[in-house]
C-alpha cells in the first residue's frame, strides 16, 4: 500500500511521560484497573495524577473507559500529510522521485521517506563544493539541521523571500557568522534550490508570470476546483495622515491609515497567485478526502492536511487520499483550465 501519509499514534493520551517515568498509557491502565476494584480510592488517585499528566482531558477519558473490547478503536489517530505542498509539486510536474520523497508513491526500500532530510543532505554536499573555507563549513554544519532547512525551504513553494531566508538563517546561528556570511549562506541555498528543482522555480515563474499578465490586463485572476472559484483580486493602498484628538491626554497626535484604491496590486498579485493556487489544490484534496470518508459514515476530524480518525480506518485514509490525486486527470489540464 501506498505510504501515502505520516502515521503519529499520538493516543491524545500523550507519548509523554508522567512522574515515575511511566508512559501516561500505563499508568492509565493501571488506574483503569484500581477504578474497577476500589472506584473510592482510584478517583482520588487519578485527581491526585492529572497534574502530572501533559492531556489530562485524554488521560480521563483512557481511564474512564469501560469496554476493554472497543477501548483502541476510539482512540483518535492523526496522519499529517508530508509536505503536501511538494506532493502536489510533484504531482503537477510529474516528478518521480520528489513524488518517492513526500510519499506520494511508495519507495522502493518499502520505507516512510522525509523529503527535508534529503534537502539537508543535497544542500550539505552542494555547500561542501562551493565552500573551501572548512572552519566556516564546519560552523555552518553544527547548527545545519532538519528544523533549519524546514524553514527554509518549505515556505519556498509559497513565495519565500531571500530576506526571509536571511532572518532565519540569522536567528539560528546568532553570532557564529557575520551579516555577510548570513546574506552568503541564503543566497547560497536559494541557488541550490534553483538547481535542483528547477522544474519547480520554472513552473512558479509560469503561474507568476500568468498572473502578472492578468493584473497588467486590468483583469483578476481566476482559478477554479470542482467545489469553488478562487478570484484573486488584490488592490493598491494609498496612505493618508489624520490628526486624532485624545481627550484623555488633550493631544494630537497624528496617524496613518492605509486606504484601498480601485487601482490593482501587480507585485502582491505576482507574489500571491502561486500559494494561493497551492492552498486550493490543498483544500480541494483535503475536502475530497472528508467527503469520501463522511459517505462510509466515518469520524474524520481535519486540520488543513491532517486527518484525524480512529485504528479501523487508518489504512482507509491514505488509500482515499491517493485515489483524490488519480482521479484529478492530467496536471496540464489543471495548469490549463487556471490560466
Amino acid at each position: 500500500m501506498t505510504r501515502l501519509l505520516v502515521t503519529q499514534i499520538e493516543h491524545f493520551i500523550s507519548s509523554s511521560l508522567v512522574a515515575g517515568k511511566a508512559p501516561t498509557t500505563e499508568l492509565a491502565g493501571r488506574l483503569q484497573s484500581k477504578q474497577t476494584n476500589r472506584k473510592a480510592k482510584s478517583k482520588q488517585v487519578l485527581v491526585s495524577t492529572i497534574s502530572t499528566v501533559v492531556g489530562p482531558f485524554q488521560f480521563i477519558a483512557k481511564v474512564l473507559c469501560d469496554d476493554g473490547v472497543q477501548e483502541f478503536n476510539k482512540i483518535p489517530i492523526t496522519q499529517d500529510a508530508a509536505a503536501s505542498a511538494y506532493q502536489i509539486m510533484s504531482y503537477l510536474l510529474l516528478n518521480e522521485e520528489m513524488a518517492m520523497r513526500t510519499n506520494l508513491i511508495p519507495h522502493p526500500d518499502g520505507k516512510i521517506q522525509d523529503v527535508y532530510t534529503y534537502l539537508l543532505q543535497d544542500l550539505k554536499e552542494f555547500m561542501h563544493h562551493r565552500i573551501n573555507d572548512k572552519l566556516k563549513m564546519e560552523i555552518i554544519e553544527s547548527k545545519l539541521d532538519r528544523k533549519l532547512i524546514k524553514k527554509l525551504f518549505m515556505p519556498l513553494i509559497y513565495g519565500k523571500t531571500l530576506i526571509s531566508m536571511e532572518k532565519d538563517i540569522r536567528l539560528t546561528y546568532g553570532q557564529l557568522l557575520s551579516i555577510k556570511d548570513t546574506h552568503n549562506l541564503a543566497k547560497l541555498s536559494n541557488e541550490f534550490w534553483i538547481h535542483k528543482y528547477p522544474d519547480i522555480v520554472n513552473f512558479m515563474k509560469l503561474i507568476i508570470f500568468v498572473s502578472w499578465f492578468c493584473s497588467a490586463k486590468d483583469r483578476a485572476v481566476f482559478y477554479s476546483i470542482p467545489f469553488f472559484t478562487t478570484k484573486q483580486d488584490y488592490m493598491s493602498f494609498k496612505k493618508e495622515n489624520i490628526s486624532v484628538y485624545e481627550r484623555s491626554t488633550k493631544k494630537r497626535r497624528r496617524a496613518t491609515l492605509s486606504i484601498p484604491t480601485t487601482k490593482r496590486d501587480k507585485r502582491k498579485t505576482q507574489s500571491a497567485t502561486c500559494a494561493n493556487f497551492i492552498h486550493q489544490k490543498d483544500a480541494y484534496i483535503a475536502m475530497k478526502v472528508v467527503e469520501s470518508l463522511l459517505s462510509q459514515r466515518v469520524d474524520i476530524y481535519t486540520v488543513h492536511d491532517n486527518f484525524i480518525t480512529t485504528p479501523p480506518y487508518v489504512k482507509v485514509v491514505p488509500d482515499i487520499y491517493t485515489k483524490v490525486f488519480i482521479s484529478m486527470g492530467h496536471p496540464l489540464q489543471i495548469i490549463n483550465d487556471g490560466t
